[in-house]
């Protein structure tokens, strides 16, 4: 559970640095600051490299929320099924979902 919290803060992390040096690399591209500025600033040949990385990290960072956030719906889901167990309601389907239901919309 843990691992899926750092994993959701890191997502963030890393889609918001994408998003952001993406905009910079493309103000760059279009200020005529150029290769000057994104060799300056970011250690990267061309403001085409610095695009093409800020839209890899930003990439990586959408990939690891949406897997963090399918192993913190797993994890829900198991909770809300232990309960059930819990309360030794044995099958029947509204029961189960309305158990579900409730744990995923809180």
């Amino acid at each position: 559970m843990i691992f899926a919290r750092i994993g959701t803060a890191t997502a963030w992390i890393l889609f918001i640095y994408g998003c952001v040096t993406a905009a910079m690399g493309i103000y760059f591209a279009a200020s005529g600051l150029g290769h000057e500025a994104a060799q300056e600033y970011f250690n990267t040949a061309t403001t085409g490299e610095l695009i093409n990385g800020s839209f890899r990290d930003a990439g990586i960072g959408l990939a690891l929320g949406i897997a963090s956030e399918v192993v913190l719906k797993l994890n829900s889901i198991k909770q809300a099924l232990a309960q059930l167990k819990d309360l030794d309601i044995k099958g029947t389907r509204d029961a189960v979902l309305d158990v579900i239901r409730a744990k995923s919309s809180g």
